[in-house]
């Protein structure tokens, strides 16, 4: 059986540009200005100082996340160091680039054509309600129980209360009214 997933992507929101503005640093040493060299695996940022991977983490799944950064000695010479890392006191300057895993990628590219917008629709008609149902009537917003078989079997008298309700709901009722 072939499955696809049809969930929603958070699209970053534009606030590390921000970030960077509040901690000092110039338009033209913003990540995207530093120019990668994948001969060596090395950033040469706008001055010409390097780089290095120092080291790298997997904070998410399907994401690795790469600290490159330069020497501090190589930053507190530079010219341009109140423009580019003035807040930074005790390191060089460093940037951390994400690393997608191709299924990820693939995943966010299916998202946006007009198929997968169309599926999102379907899924927010027909599960959005079962899951707001069992977060406010059930207060099932997190687990009472430890282990995945006690998690599984609360998941399940939720999901059976939710079915019964609706079994009640149309097949029950409307014999009633008749």
């Amino acid at each position: 059986m072939n499955v696809e997933l049809a969930g929603p992507w958070v699209q970053t929101d534009g606030r590390v540009k921000q970030r960077f503005q509040r901690a000092g640093v110039a338009e033209a040493f913003l990540p995207e200005q530093f120019r990668y060299d994948p001969s060596s695996d090395i950033y040469v940022c706008p001055e010409g100082k390097h780089l290095t991977a120092r080291h790298s983490h997997s904070a998410h799944p399907g994401r690795k996340m790469i600290r490159y950064q330069a020497n501090q000695n190589d930053c507190w010479s530079c010219p341009s160091r109140h423009q580019c890392c003035s807040s930074n006191k005790r390191y060089g300057r460093s940037i951390v680039v994400t690393q997608e895993d191709p299924v990820v990628s693939s995943f966010r590219e299916r998202q946006t054509t007009p198929e997968a917008r169309g599926l999102m629709r379907e899924r927010a008609r027909m599960a959005e309600f079962v899951n707001a149902w069992l977060k406010e009537t059930l207060g099932l917003r997190r687990f009472r129980v430890r282990g995945l078989q006690n998690a599984r079997a609360e998941a399940t008298w939720a999901i059976l209360a939710y079915s019964v309700r609706q079994w009640i709901r149309l097949r029950w009722k409307p014999s009633l009214a008749v």
